[in-house]
């Protein structure tokens, strides 16, 4: 939120909600948290991935579990970040694909 660059446009309290807003509001970007109660980040991004093809998810989890990269990955996100990446990666990583979605 502090970015400039960034507009942070909703936040969701879990899988399912995360999902009904990216189809509402079709961001560019959605950071999407692997553990949300009911409908987790996974199974959001590929919700996600099938409703709104046009937003990009990035999957945040606390580890970098092997199984849960691929199964995210293969579910629809562009990037798995961890919450121990610092906050310039993560910046770094919705802009990178921020601009990415703007010039294609």
């Amino acid at each position: 939120e502090r970015d400039p660059l960034i507009d942070v446009v909703g936040e969701a309290e879990n899988g399912i909600a995360a999902t009904d807003m990216a189809e509402e509001m079709h961001p560019d970007i959605l950071l999407m948290d692997v553990s949300m109660p009911g409908l987790d980040g996974i199974g959001a991004t590929a919700e996600v991935a099938e409703r709104c093809p046009d937003v990009t998810v990035l999957l945040l989890s606390i580890g970098n579990k092997p199984h849960e990269v691929a199964a995210g990955l293969a579910a629809g996100a562009a990037e798995y970040l961890t919450k121990g990446a610092s906050a310039n990666e993560i910046v770094d990583a919705i802009t990178r694909y921020g601009a990415l979605a703007h010039h294609s």
